[in-house]
């Protein structure tokens, strides 16, 4: 990849414009057209803009800015962010659902699995929109968390309601941001004689980007891997292991206090056949106990410290990974990667030092990182030399697009007789874009978490194929909408409609919408999209040709490599 050379340019993302006294050397506000704010919209909010933004944008380049800035106020971008660190931390799989029991009985599995995948990810949405220093997301306070894991979890104090919503646990567990979340555990489990060294490495390699796994260390072949007491005596005595473990098992010492996996057999076991407790492990299930502090002395292993530096537990971890450069360093890099489709690895480190300083001086501004890298003339402009080039659409983008364009959405329920005879909904509506096990998450280039861990920023034959299924079902909603309510797409035509004029002119209101495009009713690009209307509507004939017609013209606008890359 190219080198992106990025700053903080404040004058410039404001949009302010020059003024006659302004010191000489001022920069002149940047224009941006309107391919660049479809870019940046689906960069930020996963969808195209409106028609009445780019009209704005059309009357005046330097707006765009100011149009970031309402747009990062919006749900869509806060979505954004979560799917952003869900590539990072991994926690949405399809696996992680407890067993529909006790207080439990009758809610959803959807609404359990997306309860325990999805509280670190709310936490860091709600530092980021609420413009709090993103350090917090390892040294906050609270937790953010809905009513479903206010029942599968003890010690927090949340209050009734639905929804996510802030919460305090009550169980003296230090102030460690997601640190300190349940979530991210019941999905980072310690097996068996880890000892929570995998658990170590994750919070290393997604907070810090040091990986251990990447170090180059050759074993000796005397040590037998099988044998755990050998293991454990190797760990202090042989060099190559040392020179790993000496860091790593003090890092992963820290999380002694959480339990080593939630497992749902467990939760089962612990009901009988009438759904009463019988066991230790029914809900709500503890999750923290500061008792288990010192389990890593029993052991034999390390006390907890943070590279060399005395610490304690999760809360002071916290702060010394705010405190590291390498946290500031990294989360450049976790944007600049997630934003550009660039690997970690690749991008040119003058870029990421440039921005590291700035997202520093700015107090952690996480938003004022994004617009610095979404509005460099660099990333906004897909032509630019020196820019990231076509990006990927990815699935939950183009799914969000469908949805705000045509107001289709894909879900699913699969309910048994049993479910249905109880007159409750056991599964719950499953999206075909967040879900692998019936869904097309990993086909359309997306990850479960689990199996595939990065998102395939390339064309691949199942990313077309699931676009075509999306893009067919979501057109024959919309045209069956428009042409009985109110019109979402179709505002120039009606189901009778045959002038061609008409029909043209619809045809360049969709390319405006669609693909934030200008075009004349006669351009050839129109005349294209009218001729298959037309061999359409002429090949079905009698009632109702002119409906398919328009299905199956604006399907095939939806599956336009536009839409599969922006």
């Amino acid at each position: 990849m190219k080198s992106l050379t990025l700053a903080f340019m404040p004058l410039v993302l404001m949009g302010c414009p020059s003024d006659p006294d302004d010191p000489p050397g001022t920069p002149e506000p940047i224009s941006y057209s309107e391919a660049d704010a479809l870019r940046v919209s689906m960069a930020l909010r996963g969808h195209r803009p409106s028609v009445a933004e780019l009209d704005q944008v059309a009357a005046d380049g330097t707006i765009l800015p100011s149009l970031v800035d309402t747009w990062m106020t919006e749900t869509s971008f806060g979505e954004t962010i979560r799917h952003l660190h869900a590539d990072t931390f991994l926690t949405r799989t399809n696996d992680s659902a407890l067993p529909q029991l006790g207080p439990l009985l009758n809610t959803p599995r959807t609404a359990i699995n997306r309860s325990l995948t999805e509280e670190p990810l709310a936490l860091i949405e709600h530092v980021v929109l609420n413009d709090q220093p993103y350090t917090q997301i390892v040294t906050a306070d609270y937790t953010v968390i809905d009513e479903v894991n206010a029942l599968i979890f003890a010690s927090q104090d949340r209050t009734a309601g639905d929804g996510e919503q802030v919460a305090y646990f009550t169980d003296n567990r230090p102030a460690g941001g997601i640190l300190s979340t349940d979530g991210l555990w019941v999905r980072h489990v310690s097996n068996g004689s880890n000892f929570h060294r995998a658990r170590a490495n994750m919070v290393s390699d997604n907070l810090l980007c040091t990986d251990f796994l990447t170090r180059d260390i050759p074993l000796s072949g005397d040590i037998d891997l099988s044998d755990e007491a050998a293991v454990a005596q190797a760990l202090t005595t042989q060099t190559e292991c040392i020179a790993c473990h000496q860091t790593l098992d003090p890092l992963g010492a820290h999380f002694w206090t959480m339990r080593n996996r939630t497992a749902p057999f467990q939760v089962a076991n612990s009901y009988d056949r009438e759904g009463n407790c019988i066991g230790r492990e029914c809900y709500p299930l503890t999750m923290y106990d500061e008792r288990r502090a010192i389990g890593w002395q029993r052991v034999g292993l390390q006390p907890p410290s943070y590279f060399g530096y005395e610490s304690d537990d999760m809360g002071v971890l916290g702060a010394q990974i705010a405190d590291d450069p390498r946290f500031a360093q990294c989360a450049v890099q976790r944007f600049y990667s997630y934003f550009s489709q660039t690997e970690r690895a690749d991008i040119p480190f003058e870029d990421i030092a440039a921005l590291q300083a700035d997202f520093v001086a700015s107090n952690f501004d996480a938003k004022a990182l994004i617009k610095s890298i979404v509005l460099s003339p660099e990333f906004a402009d897909v032509d630019h030399e020196d820019g990231p080039g076509l990006l990927s659409t990815r699935p939950f983008q183009y799914a969000k697009t469908l949805e705000e364009l045509t107001g289709f959405r894909m879900a699913f329920n699969v309910d048994n007789n049993v479910c249905r005879t109880r007159g409750i909904n056991c599964t719950g509506d499953l999206d075909v874009v967040y879900n692998d096990q019936i869904g097309f998450r990993s086909m359309a280039g997306g990850i479960d978490g689990v199996q595939i861990l990065k998102p395939t920023w390339t064309t691949t034959p199942t990313k077309v194929l699931v676009a075509a299924a999306l893009a067919e079902e979501a057109a024959s909603a919309v045209v069956d909408h428009d042409f009985s309510t109110t019109p979402r797409l179709l505002t120039a035509v009606t189901s009778d409609t045959t002038d061609e004029a008409a029909i043209r002119s619809q045809l360049v209101e969709l390319h405006r919408q669609f693909y934030a495009i200008s075009l004349d009713s006669d351009d050839p690009e129109i005349t294209e999209a009218y001729t298959l209307f037309e061999a359409e509507r002429a090949r079905q004939g009698g009632p109702g040709a002119t409906a398919t017609a328009w299905k199956v013209t604006i399907a095939a606008l939806l599956q336009d490599p536009r839409f599969l890359f922006y």
